[in-house]
């Protein structure tokens, strides 16, 4: 894991959440869907 500056998206755990989010989306998921699963991948 990294972080390159101060910025929202800049570190990688933003990015893969971002990534993630937007791979749900893709596979057909709503929005909320995704926001659902994106805090179930990532909750710890």
């Amino acid at each position: 894991m990294g972080a390159w500056g101060t910025g929202l998206f800049d570190d990688d755990t933003t990015c893969d959440v971002r990534d993630s989010f937007i791979d749900y989306l893709d596979e057909g998921n709503t929005p909320e869907e995704a926001t659902q699963l994106i805090l179930e991948e990532y909750l710890d």
